[in-house]
């Protein structure tokens, strides 16, 4: 029996990532947040506490198509 060791590819690597904020994110209004190299339209997770602005760092917690939901 053949066991390979399970690792993220594509877009599950991405979960628990960090991001900087390039366009506000608030709990009702979308933003863009950088990780690595790639702008993604970011939504914050309702346990986020509060809108991220421009340059704050924040962590991928999900993703949904072509969304994160960020906190």
């Amino acid at each position: 029996k053949i066991t390979a060791e399970h690792k993220p590819t594509n877009v599950d690597a991405i979960v628990g990532r960090p991001g900087v904020v390039t366009v506000r994110v608030a709990e009702q209004t979308p933003g863009q947040v950088k990780v690595d190299d790639e702008t993604w339209r970011a939504v914050l997770s309702p346990r986020a506490g509060g809108a991220r602005e421009p340059g704050e760092r924040v962590t991928v917690e999900a993703v949904d198509g072509v969304s994160l939901t960020v906190r």
